[in-house]
């Protein structure tokens, strides 16, 4: 047998619910690839529950396992990278747990929440080329090690997830340090979202967003806007302009 054809034996004996005798028999030596099949999944699931804890809590543990039997079974990951298993599986889980009434109206929200929290801590926040002082008339650079999530619920908050929008961002600032969680509003949002694509100078982006708006650019929003600017360049999520 050749070598691919063997791998894809044993993705099939490590990812489907139940081991295949006929997969089994092929492979030979049994009872040392059902101890390995079992090895996998649990690394596999342990690194999903250590990556998604609130989920966890929030869903039930057990709903969180049968997702992950399902998931190996019918999305399994398909990724080298192995910290990049808790995304196929929030991908996955994101696409039962949405219309389920049984679950909590919040699951969601939580996964996509941990999830980026996850890869945020896994980014890098070091600073790399040269990023000249921020100026209006030129592109801003904002962090990479950040992510921005719209969610229904406030998983960002200890207590119940009540319901609500809420916008959020997930940040970075130094290499060494924990991701944290910034609160914005729409405005905020909309604004950080712009800087985040890297297209436009922030003069032209302050002007599509209040033109969008229907706001009239006058002292008082240029006040607002630099006070926002002026957090964002302190928190180190905008860096300076190219």
């Amino acid at each position: 047998m050749a070598l691919i054809d063997t791998q894809r034996q044993i993705l099939s004996l490590c990812f489907r619910q139940e081991p295949q005798e006929d997969v089994l028999a092929v492979l030979g030596q049994r009872d040392k690839w059902l101890l390995y099949r079992e090895l996998v999944r649990e690394r596999l699931l342990r690194e999903i529950r250590v990556a998604l804890p609130r989920t966890a809590a929030l869903c039930t543990p057990q709903v969180l396992e049968d997702t992950f039997v399902w998931h190996l079974e019918h999305e399994p990951p398909r990724t080298r990278y192995f910290r990049e298993v808790v995304r196929a599986y929030v991908e996955s889980a994101h696409k039962r747990w949405a219309d389920d009434a049984r679950l909590h109206p919040a699951c969601c929200d939580m996964a996509r929440y941990e999830l980026a929290l996850w890869d945020v801590a896994d980014l890098e926040a070091q600073l790399t080329g040269t990023v000249e002082e921020f100026a209006f008339d030129r592109v801003p650079v904002v962090s990479s090690a950040l992510c921005l999530l719209e969610v229904s619920h406030a998983v960002h908050l200890p207590g119940e997830c009540a319901a609500g929008v809420h916008y959020l961002c997930v940040h970075r600032q130094h290499d060494a340090q924990r991701p944290r969680t910034w609160s914005l509003t729409k405005v905020t949002y909309e604004l950080l979202t712009q800087l985040c694509a890297g297209e436009r100078t922030a003069s032209e982006i302050v002007r599509q967003l209040a033109a969008a708006a229907g706001v009239r650019i006058d002292a008082g929003y240029l006040e607002r806007v630099c006070e926002t600017l002026a957090q964002f360049i302190e928190v180190g999520i905008v860096l300076g302009s190219r």
